[in-house]
């Protein structure tokens, strides 16, 4: 039939049942960010808290609907979409904005130099998610499930340590070259609504991609209001829906609209979705994606993976999804692993992995587990489970975070935790590095580099004990190392895990059972 490849070096195809297959011609482009996507309509079988071992998971099968909507040629052509369905997942390569594969790559810094860099960007991550928490806790009560269709002004992540996807997106082209246009993702698990911004947009972020024509897209539509002037998601202007995105300092506004999005598959082949609920961006101000030259800018919008109807796995009607974070250093200093976010039926763990799992709070639009205590060297450090609960109006908890570089703890908690470390180094021929040098908030010069048995650490979640590995819970400098967590003062969250203690673990979520299942994973295995 046609040719098609993210980046416009096409590679022919032909149909079969198994979708759209490679016929050969990929070239260099796709290197090292090839996508590996397959369509998913199934779910994980019920699991509640406890172990499993990685065999006899039980699918589900169900099938998908379109979103059917009225013709009016304004905005964009409208047509009238099924999702496709009978296939087994959907997995999307994640990019790392530090590694050598990311458009965004600082160059080869130091580990001081990134850790300085890492420590700016958790900040203002930190402020993002409070801004978030404050603006999300009032929306249930300890008895209710939220209802994110309310939540439409959400922060998300711009100068964290996000991870970014290439995307094709609309039907822009005639075959056999490749019909859509292709752009650089945030991929944000905090946010549930996926924009881009739009030709015609004012005022507008810089990017070096053109602005997506979506006028000359025919597989563009509308969101139109109903007869009574109101919308299932946004709010109604003009007989249109429409979006706004707030963000610490930046906001997003637009229309909503449907559109065909297209994916790389594991095969070299293509894999599209039709008619799925996005944002137009018209309007954006006070962007700032913490580049030394924005002119140098190639993110056009955000992928939303967070909990709401309108975030992009719960349109595919994808209950589960699963990632293994790599490293983001190695010993060359940057990650060269790539990292896969992987939905549906491919968010399953490998067999022989021992899974262990622990319930979601189905209250929060974040992903919050219970957090009973924490042990030191296997020892319970004198921290009640209070200290980490939630309380009636939204407050405490612990969540998963992968914008966030590292775990932060409340500082009466954390001063616990850090009073531990500096009782066991004690015993070690190691000297504490000053503070206010931009590094961790404890850190120890090595001199000798002498082997010293980093101590381990345990979070104890409902029904799950969550062991910290050494690479997980320090960084190597070059003459010492860091404890990798630090100390916060923000009331809206208890604990925070950020995605370097998240390495080397298989989480898979299933929104549908809030539950949380994860396992210990080898990163130099395929993610």
């Amino acid at each position: 039939m046609g040719a098609g490849a993210l980046n416009g070096y096409g590679g022919g195809y032909e149909e079969s049942p198994a979708g759209l297959k490679r016929g050969g011609g990929w070239d260099r482009e796709l290197k090292g960010v090839s996508y590996l996507i397959m369509y998913a309509n199934g779910k994980w079988g019920g699991y509640g808290p406890g172990t499993h071992t990685g065999r006899g998971w039980r699918i589900q099968d169900y099938s998908l609907v379109g979103i059917a909507g009225r013709v009016i040629p304004a905005i964009c052509h409208h047509i009238e979409y099924q999702l496709k369905d009978g296939g087994d997942g959907l997995t999307i390569k994640l990019i790392h904005r530090d590694s050598i594969e990311s458009p965004l790559y600082p160059g080869n810094l130091t580990m001081e130099q990134r850790i300085v860099r890492l420590n700016q960007q958790s900040k203002t991550r930190l402020e993002q998610m409070a801004l978030v928490a404050a603006m999300t806790r009032t929306a249930a009560t300890p008895n209710q499930t939220i209802d994110p269709n309310g939540i439409i002004h959400v922060p998300v992540t711009l100068e964290g340590t996000f991870y970014l996807a290439l995307v094709g997106i609309g039907t822009t082209k005639v075959e056999p070259e490749p019909y859509f246009e292709s752009y650089y993702f945030i991929v944000d698990t905090g946010s549930s609504v996926t924009w881009i911004q739009c030709e015609g947009c004012n005022p507008c972020f810089y990017q070096k991609a053109p602005l997506f024509p979506y006028r000359k897209s025919t597989t563009c539509s509308e969101s139109l209001c109903d007869s009574k002037g109101q919308c299932e998601f946004g709010i109604c202007e003009d007989s249109k829906c429409t979006y706004t995105v707030e963000y610490v300092n930046a906001i997003t506004k637009g229309d909503f609209g449907f559109e065909k999005f297209t994916f790389n598959s594991d095969d070299g082949g293509i894999e599209a979705f039709d008619h799925l609920r996005f944002g137009c961006g018209l309007k954006q101000s006070n962007f700032d994606f913490g580049l030394v030259d924005p002119m140098q800018n190639e993110i056009a919008g955000i992928l939303g993976l967070g909990r709401g109807p309108t975030s992009f796995p719960n349109q595919l009607q994808l209950s589960d999804f699963s990632y293994c974070l790599r490293p983001w250093y190695h010993e060359g200093g940057v990650q060269e692993v790539s990292t896969f976010l992987r939905m549906g039926n491919d968010a399953r763990f490998q067999d022989g992995q021992t899974v262990y799992t622990t319930p979601l709070d189905p209250r929060d639009s974040h992903y919050l587990v219970t957090l009973e205590g924490i042990s030191f060297q296997g020892v319970r450090l004198p921290i009640e489970a209070s200290a980490f609960a939630r309380t009636p109006d939204g407050k405490g908890g612990c969540l998963l975070d992968t914008g966030s570089p590292w775990t932060v703890i409340q500082r009466k908690e954390y001063d616990i935790v850090k009073s531990a470390m500096r009782t066991y180094f004690l015993d070690f021929n190691v000297a504490l590095i000053p503070l206010g040098q931009g590094l961790l908030d404890l850190c120890y010069i090595n001199p000798n580099q002498q082997g010293i048995p980093y101590p381990s650490m345990t979070f104890h979640f409902q029904g799950a004990d969550f062991e910290i590995g050494p690479n997980q819970l320090f960084l190597n400098l070059v003459d010492g190392f860091c404890l990798a967590v630090l100390p916060h003062d923000l009331d809206l969250f208890s604990v925070l895990i950020g995605n370097h203690m998240q390495t080397n673990r298989r989480f898979v979520y299933n929104t549908d059972l809030n539950s949380l299942a994860f396992a210990r994973e080898d990163y130099k295995l395929a993610s």
